[in-house]
């Protein structure tokens, strides 16, 4: 059954690449994907992306795609929710989602993000007492407790770097 699934799928994909070269498209972005080790909560999720052949999924949509005459561009997907959060969902008022669809096509363009000036004001204005604060309201609120400690171990990394910032400062 998974495999008439998967060949259903396939033939889907190929029906609509057929018809994007017919209209417009003229090049494919793909993110990188990547085999990353994060942490799997049950026994069967950790089997399923074990037994996920990565390789055999780009092969199958580079090669029809080359049949097509499209070129196929592999995209780095690090940032590209955060950079679509901050920038574009609000300018265009689309969902984060669809902004990091947009940062992902404009990476396969070869186009560079920019921090907004006033985001850079911000993190210049942050000090390590707000920090802490952060840090605190995160210990109340955050329930899951591998979130909580992804969140307090950024905070200590940024409180660290303002403090070595400075430390630089009074020294230089």
């Amino acid at each position: 059954m998974p495999f008439l699934i998967e060949t259903l799928y396939f033939h889907y994909f190929l029906q609509i690449l057929s018809f994007l070269n017919q209209e417009f498209l003229v090049c494919l972005c793909l993110v990188e994907i990547q085999n990353q080790n994060h942490q799997c909560i049950s026994r069967q999720h950790r089997r399923i992306r074990h037994n996920f052949s990565y390789k055999s999924l780009l092969s199958k949509i580079k090669a029809p795609a080359k049949r097509e005459g499209i070129e196929v561009i592999e995209v780095n997907p690090s940032y590209t929710s955060i950079i679509g959060m901050l920038k574009y969902a609000p300018q265009y008022m689309i969902t984060k989602d669809i902004a990091a669809a947009y940062v992902i096509a404009r990476r396969g363009l070869s186009k560079e993000e920019k921090i907004p000036g006033n985001y850079i004001k911000f993190l210049n204005a942050l000090t390590v007492d707000e920090l802490e604060e952060l840090k605190e309201h995160v210990k109340k609120t955050v329930k899951n407790i591998h979130l909580k400690k992804k969140h307090l171990k950024e905070i200590n990394k940024a409180i660290k770097l303002i403090q070595s910032l400075e430390m630089s400062q009074e020294g230089g």
